[in-house]
């Protein structure tokens, strides 16, 4: 799970958006989902060059939610071990016999213990989001979004 919070970069935009009287919770929540859904972009489009696998089961699994202050970018429940295995590496063990048993280039291969080695590909991500001028950009895009909707009221 990463959380992204970017409180000092919008307090600006907070003392704007309450200057114009918008409604300024769901202003900020609408400007921090666009920024959770640009580094979850970020985070989908470099999937496969840090897992180095097509599957689409942990892909599809990644979410992201804005609260009150900052967003998350995380991955469903029942994907989260997998995930957490990925991130953090992890050492596996045989649960019901002696050895994990795997078919490699048709040979078959027997272990007591294998270690996975750790490949993160969410939080490497989203920090890179957070660096780039992308990040930028989609506040800027979000910010006037939200201009625009506030002058609509008006």
């Amino acid at each position: 799970m990463v959380s992204i919070n970017i409180k000092e970069d919008i307090q600006e935009v907070k003392q704007a958006l309450i200057g114009l009287l918008g409604d300024r919770k769901k202003a900020e929540k609408r400007i921090l989902t666009s920024v959770a859904a640009g580094a979850r972009r970020r985070i989908l489009k470099n999937y496969k060059r840090h897992l180095g696998i097509k599957s689409g089961e942990l892909k599809q699994a990644i979410y992201y939610k804005a609260k009150e202050g900052f967003a998350l970018i995380s991955v469903w429940s029942r994907r989260q071990y997998k995930a957490q295995t990925h991130e953090f590496g992890k050492i596996i063990h045989p649960r019901d016999h002696k050895h994990l048993v795997f078919q490699i280039n048709g040979q078959v291969k027997k272990c007591a213990t294998v270690n996975i080695k750790p490949r993160p590909f969410l939080e490497n991500e989203a920090e890179a989001f957070m660096k780039s001028p992308d990040l930028q950009k989609t506040l800027d895009g979000a910010i006037d979004r939200e201009i625009n909707r506030i002058w609509k009221k008006k």
